[in-house]
Protein backbone atom coordinates (compact mmCIF):
# COMPACT_ATOMS: atom_id res chain seq x y z
CA UNK A 1 0.00 0.00 0.00
CA UNK A 2 1.25 3.48 -0.73
CA UNK A 3 0.42 6.94 0.54
CA UNK A 4 1.36 9.59 -1.99
CA UNK A 5 2.00 13.20 -1.02
CA UNK A 6 0.99 12.84 2.62
CA UNK A 7 1.54 16.61 2.98
CA UNK A 8 -1.83 17.13 1.35
CA UNK A 9 -3.40 16.26 4.71
CA UNK A 10 -0.63 17.72 6.89
CA UNK A 11 -0.90 21.12 5.21
CA UNK A 12 -4.66 21.56 5.47
CA UNK A 13 -5.21 24.92 7.19
CA UNK A 14 -6.78 23.40 10.29
CA UNK A 15 -5.17 22.87 13.68
CA UNK A 16 -6.33 19.23 13.59
CA UNK A 17 -4.40 18.36 10.41
CA UNK A 18 -1.61 16.49 12.24
CA UNK A 19 -4.20 14.49 14.19
CA UNK A 20 -6.06 13.58 11.01
CA UNK A 21 -2.83 12.61 9.26
CA UNK A 22 -1.77 10.44 12.22
CA UNK A 23 -5.17 8.70 12.14
CA UNK A 24 -5.04 8.13 8.38
CA UNK A 25 -1.51 6.72 8.35
CA UNK A 26 -2.15 4.55 11.43
CA UNK A 27 -5.32 3.12 9.90
CA UNK A 28 -3.64 2.37 6.58
CA UNK A 29 -0.69 0.69 8.28
CA UNK A 30 -3.12 -1.41 10.32
CA UNK A 31 -5.08 -2.49 7.26
CA UNK A 32 -1.99 -3.35 5.23
CA UNK A 33 -0.79 -5.82 7.85
CA UNK A 34 -3.92 -7.95 8.18
CA UNK A 35 -4.18 -11.61 7.28
CA UNK A 36 -1.45 -14.18 6.84
CA UNK A 37 0.72 -12.05 4.60
CA UNK A 38 2.46 -9.14 6.26
CA UNK A 39 1.73 -5.83 4.60
CA UNK A 40 4.04 -3.10 3.50
CA UNK A 41 3.29 0.60 3.42
CA UNK A 42 5.31 3.17 1.51
CA UNK A 43 4.82 6.81 2.41
CA UNK A 44 5.88 9.60 0.07
CA UNK A 45 6.71 12.71 2.05
CA UNK A 46 8.72 15.89 1.77
CA UNK A 47 8.68 16.09 5.57
CA UNK A 48 9.26 12.54 6.85
CA UNK A 49 10.41 13.80 10.25
CA UNK A 50 7.07 15.47 11.04
CA UNK A 51 5.97 14.24 14.45
CA UNK A 52 2.62 12.94 13.15
CA UNK A 53 4.32 10.73 10.56
CA UNK A 54 7.17 9.61 12.81
CA UNK A 55 4.79 8.55 15.59
CA UNK A 56 2.33 6.89 13.18
CA UNK A 57 5.07 4.83 11.54
CA UNK A 58 6.40 3.83 14.97
CA UNK A 59 2.89 2.97 16.19
CA UNK A 60 3.47 5.39 19.08
CA UNK A 61 0.08 6.80 20.01
CA UNK A 62 1.26 8.07 23.40
CA UNK A 63 4.20 9.90 21.80
CA UNK A 64 1.92 11.51 19.24
CA UNK A 65 -0.57 12.51 21.93
CA UNK A 66 2.18 14.22 23.94
CA UNK A 67 3.60 16.05 20.92
CA UNK A 68 0.16 17.14 19.70
CA UNK A 69 -0.87 18.32 23.16
CA UNK A 70 2.35 20.38 23.45
CA UNK A 71 1.69 21.92 20.01
CA UNK A 72 -1.87 22.85 20.93
CA UNK A 73 -0.84 24.34 24.26
CA UNK A 74 1.90 26.41 22.60
CA UNK A 75 -0.43 27.71 19.88
CA UNK A 76 -3.52 28.14 22.08
CA UNK A 77 -5.87 25.62 20.49
CA UNK A 78 -8.31 23.21 22.13
CA UNK A 79 -8.26 21.82 24.74
CA UNK A 80 -6.34 24.88 26.00
CA UNK A 81 -8.68 27.40 24.37
CA UNK A 82 -12.18 27.68 23.02
CA UNK A 83 -12.91 28.71 19.44
CA UNK A 84 -15.60 30.44 17.44
CA UNK A 85 -15.46 30.58 13.66
CA UNK A 86 -17.34 33.44 12.01
CA UNK A 87 -17.84 32.91 8.29
CA UNK A 88 -19.19 35.56 5.97
CA UNK A 89 -20.37 34.57 2.52
CA UNK A 90 -21.99 36.21 -0.49
CA UNK A 91 -22.04 36.30 -4.26
CA UNK A 92 -20.09 39.59 -4.46
CA UNK A 93 -16.47 39.19 -3.33
CA UNK A 94 -16.03 42.90 -2.61
CA UNK A 95 -19.10 43.03 -0.36
CA UNK A 96 -17.93 39.98 1.59
CA UNK A 97 -14.44 41.43 1.99
CA UNK A 98 -15.73 44.83 3.09
CA UNK A 99 -18.21 43.27 5.53
CA UNK A 100 -15.51 41.02 7.01
CA UNK A 101 -13.32 44.08 7.69
CA UNK A 102 -16.26 45.86 9.34
CA UNK A 103 -17.04 42.79 11.45
CA UNK A 104 -13.41 42.47 12.58
CA UNK A 105 -13.36 46.15 13.54
CA UNK A 106 -16.60 45.72 15.49
CA UNK A 107 -15.17 42.67 17.29
CA UNK A 108 -12.03 44.63 18.27
CA UNK A 109 -14.20 47.51 19.50
CA UNK A 110 -16.38 45.20 21.61
CA UNK A 111 -13.30 43.46 22.99
CA UNK A 112 -11.84 46.84 24.03
CA UNK A 113 -15.13 47.79 25.69
CA UNK A 114 -15.12 44.87 28.09
CA UNK A 115 -15.11 41.91 25.75
CA UNK A 116 -12.42 40.14 27.76
CA UNK A 117 -9.33 38.35 26.54
CA UNK A 118 -10.25 37.09 23.09
CA UNK A 119 -7.75 36.72 20.27
CA UNK A 120 -9.15 37.78 16.90
CA UNK A 121 -7.55 36.09 13.88
CA UNK A 122 -8.48 37.49 10.51
CA UNK A 123 -10.41 38.29 8.53
CA UNK A 124 -8.92 36.07 5.88
CA UNK A 125 -10.21 34.14 2.91
CA UNK A 126 -11.74 30.86 4.10
CA UNK A 127 -9.72 27.77 3.12
CA UNK A 128 -12.45 27.11 0.54
CA UNK A 129 -12.62 30.75 -0.55
CA UNK A 130 -15.45 30.12 -2.99
CA UNK A 131 -18.03 27.42 -2.41
CA UNK A 132 -21.21 26.87 -4.43
CA UNK A 133 -20.88 30.25 -6.11
CA UNK A 134 -20.40 32.15 -2.83
CA UNK A 135 -17.23 33.96 -1.78
CA UNK A 136 -16.21 33.25 1.80
CA UNK A 137 -14.08 34.98 4.42
CA UNK A 138 -13.63 33.97 8.01
CA UNK A 139 -12.63 35.29 11.39
CA UNK A 140 -11.47 32.93 14.12
CA UNK A 141 -11.88 33.85 17.77
CA UNK A 142 -9.81 32.15 20.48
CA UNK A 143 -10.28 32.51 24.23
CA UNK A 144 -9.15 30.58 27.28
CA UNK A 145 -12.53 31.15 28.89
CA UNK A 146 -15.69 29.87 27.18
CA UNK A 147 -17.94 32.40 28.93
CA UNK A 148 -15.86 35.32 27.64
CA UNK A 149 -16.01 33.95 24.10
CA UNK A 150 -19.78 33.39 24.23
CA UNK A 151 -20.32 36.89 25.63
CA UNK A 152 -18.33 38.52 22.80
CA UNK A 153 -20.12 36.48 20.13
CA UNK A 154 -23.51 37.33 21.64
CA UNK A 155 -22.64 41.04 21.76
CA UNK A 156 -21.48 41.11 18.14
CA UNK A 157 -24.58 39.25 16.96
CA UNK A 158 -26.76 41.80 18.78
CA UNK A 159 -24.90 44.82 17.38
CA UNK A 160 -23.76 43.79 13.90
CA UNK A 161 -26.05 43.13 10.97
CA UNK A 162 -24.42 42.18 7.67
CA UNK A 163 -25.79 43.96 4.61
CA UNK A 164 -28.26 42.31 2.27
CA UNK A 165 -26.58 39.64 0.20
CA UNK A 166 -24.00 38.75 2.86
CA UNK A 167 -24.61 35.94 5.34
CA UNK A 168 -22.93 35.55 8.72
CA UNK A 169 -22.58 32.05 10.13
CA UNK A 170 -21.19 31.49 13.64
CA UNK A 171 -19.79 28.10 14.60
CA UNK A 172 -18.96 27.71 18.28
CA UNK A 173 -16.27 25.10 18.98
CA UNK A 174 -15.97 24.25 15.28
CA UNK A 175 -15.08 20.70 14.38
CA UNK A 176 -13.83 21.74 10.96
CA UNK A 177 -12.29 25.05 9.93
CA UNK A 178 -12.71 24.46 6.22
Amino acid sequence: MGILSVESTLNIPDYRSAERTFQLVTQLIGRAGRGDDPGRVLIQSLNPDHYALAHAVAGDMDGFYGAELAFRQETGYPPFAHLAALCLSGTAASAVERTSELLAARLRELRRDGGGRVEILGPAPAPLAKLRGRFRRQILLKAADRTTLHRLVRRVRESFQPPAGVRLQVDMDPVDLM
